[in-house]
């Protein structure tokens, strides 16, 4: 364990003292009282990480459930998350708000006093996430009272897109069984680049990216550009090939019938017998946290770019949904 701190904000200082002011002070395992009554209620919160890796970090935030739902405390831990942390709350009926592996500046929350003020401020970015440390959301409410146990259950907003397996086995004229087809590199199309986890149940997108095609000069930005974008060179045959090379973005609920919304779609770049084609294969309605695994089928040449790939019906698809790994309960007392 590196370290951890905890640090705690009542509502009634709320507009005067900030969070990140809290967050510089306390820099070591301790409580510290804003007020002068009795004791806070103290119970346990136990976290379930729905993801392929443990947290890292966790924010945990405490809401008034009536009213403005207002800033009651915050506890953030840092490093190796221990299973157990001590902080304070009062025993009022509260909405818990958990945040795991967020790598950005804690110092923005500074002004944020209310639920519906993190509901509407705070952004995910593909830019600081981590598939091997996605950052998580979790929320739960706690009646009133001392003797409460909360659950709350951490989701990824990520989406995984794999591409599971591959074959070639065209079809009619002027195909035989010389043709040949190499998969020259993958990427997902019209994807969540930005999303706010808190809006919905599945958060709600701020900004796309590869609108209409693969952006390399967006791509370059970005720190892990492979999460949205592979060059693979696969040969591909009759026989079914499994690369199981996985994309990430953000949920996208679109299905094709809301104007507006692209669908997001997973685009192989191909030659086949010498000339470039695409396939786009179009993504259903995504939900936060899970892996849609794909089996393909190529029959015959795809289209000439990648913003009208999939309309001939030149490739089968075979889609498979599934949830991230879960992990072990930890306990934070509270």
């Amino acid at each position: 364990m590196k370290f951890y701190c905890s640090y705690t904000v009542y509502s009634r200082f709320a507009s005067r003292i900030s969070v990140a002011l809290w967050a510089a002070v306390l820099q070591f395992p301790a409580f510290l009282s804003c007020t002068k009554e009795a004791a806070p209620a103290a119970y346990p919160i136990l976290l379930k990480s729905g993801a392929q890796a443990p947290e890292e970090s966790v924010d945990l935030f405490l809401f008034s459930a009536s009213g403005d739902m207002r800033l009651d405390s915050y506890q953030h831990c840092d490093g190796t998350v221990p299973d157990i942390l001590y902080g304070m709350s009062s025993g009022s009926e509260s909405h818990v708000l958990a945040i795991a592996n967020y790598t950005g500046d804690i110092y923005q929350w500074a002004s944020l006093t209310t639920f519906p003020q993190f509901r509407r401020s705070l952004v995910f970015s593909l830019e600081r996430d981590n598939p091997l440390a996605p950052l998580m959301t979790g929320e739960a409410h706690a009646a009133a009272g001392k003797e409460r146990k909360v659950e709350v259950q951490l989701k990824p907003l990520l989406c995984a897109v794999k591409l599971n397996s591959v074959c070639f086995r065209p079809y009619g004229r002027p195909y035989n069984t010389s043709a040949s087809l190499n998969v020259s590199s993958a990427f997902l199309m019209n994807a969540g680049l930005e999303s706010r986890p808190l809006d919905g149940s599945d958060g709600a997108l701020v900004t796309y990216i590869n609108q209409g095609g693969l952006d390399s000069t967006a791509l370059k930005r970005l720190p892990k550009r492979e999460m949205l974008a592979r060059k693979l060179n696969l040969d591909v045959g009759p026989d079914l090939l499994y690369p199981g090379t996985t994309l990430y973005c953000y949920p996208n609920p679109a299905t094709g019938e809301d104007l507006g919304q692209p669908l997001t779609s997973l685009v192989l770049e191909c030659v086949m017998d010498g000339r470039k084609c695409y396939y786009s294969i179009p993504l259903p309605g995504m939900q936060r946290g899970r892996i849609y695994s794909l089996n393909l089928r190529i029959r015959r040449m795809g289209a000439p770019s990648a913003d009208t790939a999939g309309l001939s019906g030149d490739v089968e698809v075979f889609t498979s949904i599934a949830g991230w790994e879960e992990f072990p309960k930890r306990e934070i007392t509270l």
